[in-house]
């Protein structure tokens, strides 16, 4: 929730505004992906840079063509989906910052809001169990 708002805000902040203030905001932001988000399924991976998972997938896929091992086969193809997504979003975002400045700051809001609601309803579907 706070990176929703902290991203909103920043979009909505007037030009007169000091880059350092956006530059912090949006980093501030940035490190808490990473700190709550550092694996997929069982593999770990990283939501601000895309070097380290490009490594995983060319290792996993060196296992999984040579040793023909389908967990390193499934890791790539789910690795691989990450740092595509990475592309994607970085073509999205210059576009978006071309066309819209500031503003292009609400479609990862919008993105964040879409992902909460995802997990507030795979929550009530699937509670997790309670500890004591």
């Amino acid at each position: 929730g706070f990176e929703i708002l902290a991203l909103l805000v920043v979009g909505a902040l007037p030009h007169t505004v000091a880059d350092e203030i956006v530059t912090v905001t949006v980093s501030f932001v940035a490190s808490l992906q990473v700190a709550m988000f550092r694996t997929l399924e069982r593999w770990p991976y990283n939501t601000a840079m895309t070097t380290g998972n490009l490594r995983s997938v060319a290792q996993a896929s060196y296992l999984a063509v040579l040793d023909h091992d389908a967990d390193s086969a499934e890791q790539a193809a789910k690795l691989g989906a990450i740092v595509a997504a990475f592309l994607v979003g970085a073509v999205v975002g210059g576009l978006a910052t071309f066309n819209l400045g500031d503003r292009a700051a609400w479609i990862p809001a919008a993105v964040l809001v879409g992902a909460l609601g995802l997990f507030i309803v795979d929550e009530r579907t699937h509670p997790s169990p309670q500890t004591d």
